[in-house]
């Protein structure tokens, strides 16, 4: 690892890394989600037998702890793998650790990771940080979380978070995958997201 700026810390339950505290530039929200009356507010996908439910705060203070909370819900039938994706367009990295996970596996995503490309069909450099749960042999019914301790970074108003989920069907030479949303803006793997933001106080 080459950088001084990057803070690493151990996920609390994996052997994954979260780290911080980089940016890139600022993007624009692509969806709105709807509105809690509390500081809480929640991002919801319910399509194609899969639901994701996502919990954050509407604000919070530049270097403040907050937490995010994201869960996904297979109702499709027995799935052979399937993920949870958050990414974060303006950010290089990001100060925090996973405090609940109940995926198989949860990893963070450096830039220049290299991760695969729904147009390309092989694997391409990511551009920015990334975090996604990974759940293998994922029953119908079954309901997989994680719960993530994030410090809110400074020189930024918004900070943006992309959602998405996908799940593998079919047998071993004969497989698909269904992920959702089915509209909303592309992440760096060329797959539409619903992007959601927390407002930044200096």
């Amino acid at each position: 690892m080459k950088t001084v700026f990057k803070i690493f810390l151990i996920l609390a339950l994996s052997n994954t890394l979260i780290v911080a505290d980089g940016y890139l530039d600022r993007g624009e929200s692509l969806v709105r989600s709807h509105k809690s009356l509390s500081n809480t507010k929640y991002v919801t996908i319910r399509e194609k037998g899969i639901k994701i439910v996502v919990s954050y705060p509407r604000s919070v203070y530049a270097g403040q702890y907050f937490i995010i909370k994201a869960s996904m819900s297979n109702y499709k039938g027995y799935a052979r793998m399937g993920g949870l994706t958050l990414s974060f367009p303006q950010m290089t990295s990001v100060a925090g650790e996973v405090i609940y996970n109940s995926f198989d596996s949860i990893k963070g995503y450096d830039p220049y990771s290299k991760l695969y490309n729904k147009y390309l069909k092989r694997a391409k450099r990511s551009k920015y940080y990334m975090i996604e749960g990974w759940e293998k042999r994922w029953g119908d019914g079954v309901k997989k979380t994680m719960r993530l301790r994030l410090k809110a970074p400074y020189s930024i108003s918004r900070f943006y978070v992309n959602v998405r989920g996908v799940l593998h069907f079919g047998s071993k030479y004969d497989r698909y995958e269904v992920t959702i949303p089915r509209y909303g803006g592309e992440d760096q793997q060329g797959y539409s997201v619903k992007r959601f933001s927390i407002n930044i106080i200096d």
